[in-house]
């Protein structure tokens, strides 16, 4: 994965276009100089392109708002007889764009796992998680395993989707612990439909979500006009309290330098320690384990505190 394409589908390029589009916006008075505000037109088109191209899942009320206020504030920014019209279109902009980035904010910071103790570790996931077929080479779930004492069931199964892991629930038996879900990526570059994407997951949650287990899911890298499975997943996460693991960490472990689909490859190739320390670029997996402490009993695995934001 490029550097451009990571800077999209890891969604920095929103992050990027916020504070562009903010010193714009402020640099731009309608009574500047030709000089100034013609950079700073240009610099606002370039930060709304960043924004457009992120794909990050914000409702479409707040693009549409968005849009309207930038289309807005370019027509009239020029027209000095306007210029009561020009401030008034500054400020909408300018709150629309802080609204956007108050919404998003939270999407953005690690979240938090509450404390509890569970029995195991579910993973249910494709190709990353379940490996090429090459069984020489561990997957990260078993290295999880092996390297922490960890009990760990691996139900991914290469080129799945969540139908597919659906189905797969439905001929074994999960008990307590916690569920990784890195699942949705063949969805979405299978071009499914995003209600159909979103009612699979969010009946696949509904069958996982219970008092006895956690739910964890990798926030899908999503490239430009993804939006819509981005928003999938949120709304799911936020029906079935799963913990949602913002995009860039999962989108920085496939643009990592060497990174194969087999996570546990790269490991091996670059004769690294132990998954807990060494594959530090997986912060997903760290998050969920830097909380775990080894419990007397081995099949036991107990978050001590919450891991906070």
């Amino acid at each position: 994965m490029s550097w451009v394409i990571w800077q999209l589908a890891s969604g920095r390029a929103f992050i990027a276009g916020v504070p562009l589009l903010l010193a714009c916006v402020l640099l731009r008075p309608a009574s500047g100089g030709r000089t100034l505000r013609f950079s700073a037109t240009v610099g606002s088109l370039i930060a709304a392109g960043l924004i457009a191209v992120s794909a990050t899942a914000l409702p479409p009320w707040i693009y549409i708002l968005w849009a309207s206020a930038m289309v807005w504030w370019l027509l009239v920014g020029e027209r000095r007889f306007c210029r009561w019209s020009a401030t008034t279109a500054r400020g909408t902009l300018l709150c629309a764009t802080v609204l956007a980035a108050a919404v998003e904010l939270p999407h953005e910071l690690r979240p938090s796992i509450s404390g509890g103790t569970f029995r195991r570790i579910y993973v249910i996931g494709d190709s990353i998680s379940a490996g090429l077929g090459t069984k020489s080479i561990e997957t990260w779930p078993d290295l999880l395993h092996s390297d922490h004492s960890i009990e760990v069931v691996n139900l991914s199964r290469a080129g799945a989707g969540v139908r597919d892991a659906r189905r797969l629930l439905r001929k074994v038996q999960i008990g307590d612990g916690i569920v990784i879900l890195e699942i949705g990526g063949n969805d979405v570059i299978g071009g499914d439909d995003p209600k159909e994407f979103y009612s699979d997951l969010d009946a696949l949650c509904a069958t996982l979500e219970s008092g006895d287990r956690k739910l964890v899911m990798l926030e899908l890298p999503l490239l430009p006009f993804g939006t819509a499975y981005g928003r999938a997943q949120r709304r799911v996460a936020n029906r079935h309290h799963v913990v949602l693991v913002p995009r860039r960490y999962f989108a920085s472990v496939l643009s990592s330098s060497g990174a194969t689909l087999d996570l546990a490859a790269r490991r091996k190739a670059a004769n690294s320690r132990r998954i807990s320390g060494s594959v530090e670029c997986i912060f997903c997996w760290r998050m969920a384990l830097s909380g775990i402490d080894r419990p007397q009993h081995p099949s036991e695995i107990i978050i001590r505190a919450p891991i906070a934001g």
